[in-house]
């Protein structure tokens, strides 16, 4: 995905979703087994895990970095969800 702007009201609530497993409210927007697929990180995958993956790994916690230095971090466990809004110049 790219260039998708949203406050930062916006970006907790997509935050929330990941945290939620799909579920807004009581409500299943996104399937449970999606979220799930999408925060796994698999071998031949290391573009996406800090360092290397030797295996597969289980959304621990879940990391969103934006273009210019905006960060999301999700610890479902807890269901924490933290939002960094930032403008770094040079991009």
């Amino acid at each position: 995905m790219c260039c998708l702007r949203a406050v930062l009201r916006d970006w907790a609530r997509r935050g929330l979703l990941v945290a939620h497993d799909g579920n807004w409210r009581g409500r299943q927007l996104i399937s449970a087994a999606w979220v799930l697929d999408a925060a796994t990180v698999r071998l031949g995958q290391p573009h996406v895990w800090p360092g290397t993956a030797t295996e597969t790994r289980q959304r621990e916690n879940v990391h969103a970095r934006g273009a210019q230095g905006q960060r999301i971090y999700v610890d479902p466990r807890s269901k924490l969800v933290m939002v960094n809004t930032a403008v770094q110049q040079g991009f």
